[in-house]
């Protein structure tokens, strides 16, 4: 019979995988405290979240469909990094922190409803942010019409030039 503070527990964990758009299963093992706190400062200023969970907790959690292919990533040490936001600065703040503590594991997660394994969130992390990449759609869908302007006013411009040169032979 499982405790009422445990079921409070599972409410709790619940709740905190709703809101999320974005859940990553890591494994801590070999990481001291104070390697967790900048891991959790690090990723609090990507826009996430760092939650240990216990295994047995987190299991009953996954037992809802939306979250069950998640069960295999729940093995040893587990820790649960949410965000309701761009998962792309997480994935960048995870796998640096990967490059630096090679004990730390990436197992895997659920991006947008889409399974992805420890390999895809090193690769999201390569990608530029959402900003940049709203930058580059924007500058993809401007340059065109910069272009086309250009070669509209070019003949505008030398007929003004040519004049301006006409008026100052003039003048002389």
């Amino acid at each position: 019979m499982p405790t009422l503070e445990k079921k409070i527990m599972v409410g709790e964990l619940r709740r905190s995988i709703e809101k999320s758009a974005t859940i990553l299963i890591t494994g801590y093992s070999g990481i001291d405290s104070n390697e967790i706190t900048e891991l959790r400062r690090s990723l609090r200023e990507a826009g996430g979240r760092l939650q240990v969970v216990k295994n047995r907790l987190a299991r009953i959690v996954m037992e809802d469909k939306r979250w069950s292919l998640l069960v295999e990533y729940v093995d040893g040490p587990t820790a649960f990094v949410l965000t309701g936001s761009d998962p792309v600065p997480v994935a960048k703040a995870l796998a640096a922190f990967t490059k630096e503590h090679k004990q730390f594991q990436l197992r895997g997660g659920l991006i947008e409803s889409v399974v992805v394994g420890g390999e895809q969130i090193v690769g999201l992390a390569m990608l530029p942010g959402r900003e940049q990449l709203l930058a580059q759609l924007l500058g993809g869908m401007v340059s065109p019409l910069t272009g086309f302007l250009n070669v509209i006013s070019s003949p505008i411009g030398a007929f003004v030039r040519t004049l301006n040169a006409i008026r100052e032979k003039l003048e002389t």
